[in-house]
């Protein structure tokens, strides 16, 4: 971004930009350390399993039992 576009944004703009800019280093930095561990990882393991940070994970439905049922039947109830 050019400097003198900076200088014209309001500041919410500016605070926008910089939580954006926040999540970008966060990515980042998960990825270089996934990147980190995975080459150390294979260096000096032989039975090293690869970290993809990109896997879809398949979640397992979670049951729900006949207390917690109740419990969010209440809790709607009341409100």
């Amino acid at each position: 971004m050019p400097i003198d576009s900076f200088f014209i944004l309001e500041v919410v703009e500016v605070v926008k930009l910089l939580e954006k800019m926040r999540s970008r280093m966060e990515f980042e930095h998960k990825l270089q350390f996934v990147a980190i561990s995975n080459a150390l990882g294979k260096a000096f393991n032989k039975n090293y399993k690869y970290n993809d940070l990109f896997e879809k994970k398949n979640e397992k439905k979670k049951e729900v039992t006949q207390e917690e049922r109740e419990e969010l039947k209440a809790y709607f109830e009341r409100w």
